[in-house]
């Protein structure tokens, strides 16, 4: 996933710890399912669903002021985004 292009240049940083987390809770899980420590695995697996909802959310919030933006633009409104 492209960081700068799907992310707020604010949410930037923060996505990529999110993204390195979830990187990490597959392997946890991995590893976990092959020791057959199956309770390890299932927080890894929240933790890992918790760090995609984090970055859903960032890019819905990405998503929602480009969409501003340019419905303003399209009223002859002359706004950039500056974030």
């Amino acid at each position: 996933m492209n960081i700068n292009e799907n992310f707020l240049p604010n949410d930037q940083l923060k996505a990529k710890n999110e993204m390195n987390c979830a990187n990490n809770c597959i392997t946890r899980m991995e590893h976990s399912l092959y020791e057959g420590e199956l309770e390890q695995a299932k927080r890894s697996a929240v933790d890992f669903l918790n760090s995609i909802r984090e970055l859903e959310r960032m890019q819905v919030e990405h998503v929602q002021i480009d969409d501003m933006v340019k419905a303003l633009k399209d009223k002859g409104v002359n706004v950039r985004k500056n974030i």
